[in-house]
C-alpha cells in the first residue's frame, strides 16, 4: 500500500492515476490485463491474484475432507480445460490473457498438495519424496529456469507449479534431493515479500542516482548491482520487522502457522 502511494505521488501526472484504485482494492491484475499499470508496480498483478484467491478459498476449505479433494481436483481440471479452449480458439483475446494471468488453477494445485500432506496421505508423500521423482523434479526445474525449456508451452505454469509442490514436500519432510534449509535462505525467505514488492522501484532509483554521480565503467556497474541488492535486503528487513510482523503476530493468535521446516508454531 505504501509503495503504491509513493509511486502514485511521483508519477501521477505522467500516467493514468486512476489505476491506483485497482492496487488499493486488491485488483492489481486488472490494469496489467487491460493496460494502465503504474510504473514499477506491474509485478503487483500476482499480489492481486493472490488476494482474490484468498477471498473464495475459505469457502472451499470449510468442506469435509473427502468433498474438498474432489472439488479442488474438479476445479483444477475445469480451469485447465477452459485455459486450453481459450488458447486454441481465442489465443490473443483479453479473456485469454486474464485466464493466463489469474492462474487460480496453479494455486489450487498448491492447495491440493497442502491438503494431501496435512492429512498424511502416505502414498502421496511416499511417491513425491522418492528419489526418482525428486531427481526428475530438479531436472525439470533447472531446464525450465536456465534454458526456458518448454515441456508443453500452454501448460508450463501448471507443470512448474506441480514441480514446485513436489520440491516443497521434499524439503518439509527432509527427504529432498537437496537440503535448502539454512540460515541465509531462511532469512531471505522471511523478507522475500518485501524484496519482491520493492525491488523494481529501488532498481530505478539506485540506477538513476548512481549513473548521475559516477561514470560508465565495469566497476560502477558492480557498485550499482551491489547497492541495489544491499538496499533491497535492508529495506525488506525493516519492512518485515516493523510492518509485516505486527500482522503475523495477530495471525498466530487465531490460526496455526507452519514454518518452512513443516513444524507448527504455537
Amino acid at each position: 500500500m505504501i509503495l503504491c502511494l509513493i509511486t502514485y505521488i511521483i508519477f501521477s501526472l505522467e500516467y493514468n492515476a486512476s489505476s491506483i484504485y485497482y492496487y488499493v482494492f486488491y485488483g492489481a491484475n486488472i490494469p496489467f490485463i487491460i493496460g494502465g499499470t503504474l510504473p514499477f508496480l506491474s509485478h503487483f498483478w500476482s499480489l492481486g491474484v493472490e488476494e482474490q484467491f484468498y477471498m473464495f478459498w475459505p469457502w472451499i476449505n470449510k468442506l469435509r475432507k473427502n468433498n474438498i479433494l474432489l472439488i479442488v481436483i474438479g476445479l483444477i481440471t475445469l480451469l485447465i480445460l477452459v485455459k486450453i479452449y481459450i488458447h486454441i480458439f481465442y489465443p490473443d483475446s483479453t479473456i485469454g490473457l486474464a485466464i493466463n494471468v489469474t492462474r487460480f488453477q496453479c494455486m489450487l494445485i498448491g492447495a491440493l498438495g497442502a491438503i494431501l500432506y496435512k492429512n498424511d496421505y502416505k502414498y502421496f508423500i511416499k511417491i513425491t519424496t522418492s528419489k526418482p521423482v525428486q531427481i526428475v523434479s530438479w531436472a525439470i526445474m533447472i531446464l525450465m529456469t536456465i534454458n526456458k525449456y518448454h515441456i508443453a508451452s500452454i501448460l508450463d505454469h501448471e507443470i512448474l507449479t506441480l514441480i514446485t509442490v513436489l520440491l516443497i514436500i521434499g524439503q518439509i519432510t527432509k527427504k529432498g534431493l537437496i537440503d535448502l534449509e539454512n540460515f541465509i535462505l531462511d532469512f531471505l525467505g522471511k523478507i522475500s515479500y518485501g524484496m519482491y514488492v520493492i525491488h523494481p522501484l529501488l532498481i530505478f532509483l539506485c540506477s538513476k542516482v548512481l549513473v548521475e554521480v559516477t561514470s560508465y565503467s565495469m566497476l560502477n556497474y558492480l557498485i550499482v548491482y551491489v547497492s541495489i541488492i544491499s538496499l533491497t535486503i535492508v529495506l525488506s528487513y525493516f519492512s518485515y520487522k516493523y510492518l509485516e510482523m505486527p500482522f503475523l503476530r495477530l495471525k498466530t493468535k487465531k490460526y496455526t502457522v507452519i514454518n518452512s521446516s513443516g513444524t507448527r508454531i504455537s
